[in-house]
């Protein structure tokens, strides 16, 4: 539980800075993690692309893999 001064500072605070969370939100997808062909594979981009990086990486993602910045033994795919 909240006391009353605790949670009108947290509704303020969202009122206060709605348009920098609303921009954010752009690069975050609400419905958590996809599953598909490639769940549970963690994907590393390197190098140039077609179309750019970031579309790959989205491709992936949507069936359902991990994107990492770097290779580790967690790496499926480079």
């Amino acid at each position: 539980g909240l006391g009353d001064i605790s949670a009108q500072a947290i509704v303020d605070f969202f009122d206060e800075h709605k348009e920098t969370i609303d921009s954010l939100l752009k690069f975050f997808d609400p419905q958590g993690k996809k599953q598909g062909k490639f769940s549970g594979k963690t994907f590393v981009f390197t190098g140039g692309f077609d179309g750019g990086k970031q579309l790959w990486e989205k491709k992936v993602t949507d069936l359902g893999a991990t994107v990492s910045g770097s290779v580790s033994k967690a790496t499926s795919y480079l």
